[in-house]
Formats: structure tokens, C-alpha cells, sequence
């Protein structure tokens, strides 16, 4: 069997490398937040970067999926590397979901209407369907029964799961999450 396949970005890749960075450097203007990064990630390969708080782990989650600029050094994200193309950087966080440290839940929107936007409008899901992914993740999470309810109806650890459900609708090939559990109470993490 070949070590080499087509990834669903149509790029010919391992098999079983999903991001590879190579000596991957960003600065903040004169501040040089990343320094020759060098990090390969296997598939089903479940890794966690720890650091005090300013050492980098945010932006280096982010510059994976493109959300912040690398100067220097490559970024390939099954088979793909990371450039200015703008179609790329599209594929890209497509296939990527992030769960970010403050949630970024839409708050004029139902934790259900959250958690649709993006299997509707990106992946294409028709409605019904997306709603019946939702509420299963919703489920996962113990927190359906706040489906109907507003972001700004929950308590923080509630909205977490949220934005942790909601990626997961997305049903994306890589998952990152930023400090995902910092607002969980113990039994939930």
C-alpha cells in the first residue's frame, strides 16, 4: 500500500500526516511571538499545547487556520498549504472547525440557529437536516433543552458547549479548540 493518497482537497499527500509545520515564524511587529515552528500532526492524533499565558499557543492555533498571517515557514493543512490564496484559506476553514477561548456565538441568534448557520450556508445541509445534527450534538453536550434560548440567556460553561457543539456541526477533518473547557465546571470537562 502506497504512503501517498489524494486528500478531499484533491492534493496528493501522506496518508497520514493532517498539518504540517515547518519552521513557521510570526511576528507582531517588532515582537517575534513564533520561532522556527516545527510540528507534524497524524490523523486521529490528539495533541495539546501547553504554556503560560502570552507563549503563543492562541496565535499558533489560529495561523493554522489561516485566521492569522504566518511570516515565514509553511503551514499544510491535509495536503494544502497555507498562502494568500483566498480559495485555499476557503477550503481550508471549511475543513477546520476552531472553538475559540470567548465562544463567538452570534448573540441576536437561537442556540439552534447557531448551530445551523454554517451546515447551511457552507456545507449546503438543507435545514431539517442540519436541526437534526444540532440537536444530536446539543444532546452530547446536555444542553438541547436550551436549543430555543439566546446566547445571552446562558450561563458561560453553557455557551462553551455551545460553541463546542456547533463546531462539531460542521463536521469538520480537523478540530482546534482555544482553552475549551476553561468555563466548564469539573464534572463537565
Amino acid at each position: 500500500m502506497s504512503d501517498m493518497q489524494t486528500g478531499p482537497f484533491g492534493s496528493v499527500e501522506s496518508e497520514n500526516t493532517i498539518i504540517q509545520i515547518s519552521d513557521m515564524h510570526k511576528w507582531y511587529g517588532e515582537f517575534h511571538v513564533l520561532k522556527g515552528i516545527n510540528l507534524t500532526i497524524h490523523r486521529g492524533e490528539r495533541i495539546v499545547i501547553c504554556g503560560p499565558s502570552g507563549s503563543g499557543k492562541s496565535t499558533l492555533i489560529r495561523c493554522i487556520n489561516r485566521l492569522e498571517q504566518h511570516q515565514q515557514g509553511k503551514i499544510i493543512v491535509d495536503g494544502m498549504e497555507l498562502t494568500n490564496d483566498i480559495k485555499n484559506i476557503e477550503k481550508i476553514r471549511a475543513e477546520v472547525g476552531m472553538v475559540f477561548q470567548h465562544f463567538n456565538l452570534f448573540p441576536h441568534l437561537t442556540i439552534l440557529e447557531n448551530l445551523t448557520l454554517g451546515p447551511i450556508w457552507v456545507r449546503k445541509t438543507p435545514r431539517q437536516e442540519a436541526e437534526k445534527t444540532a440537536m444530536m450534538y446539543l444532546e452530547k453536550v446536555h444542553i438541547a433543552e436550551q436549543s430555543r434560548k439566546y446566547p445571552g440567556q446562558l450561563s458561560g460553561g453553557q455557551q462553551q458547549r455551545v460553541a463546542i457543539a456547533r463546531s462539531l456541526c460542521m463536521k469538520p477533518t480537523v478540530m482546534l479548540f482555544d482553552e475549551p473547557t476553561s468555563a466548564l465546571d469539573p464534572e463537565m470537562v
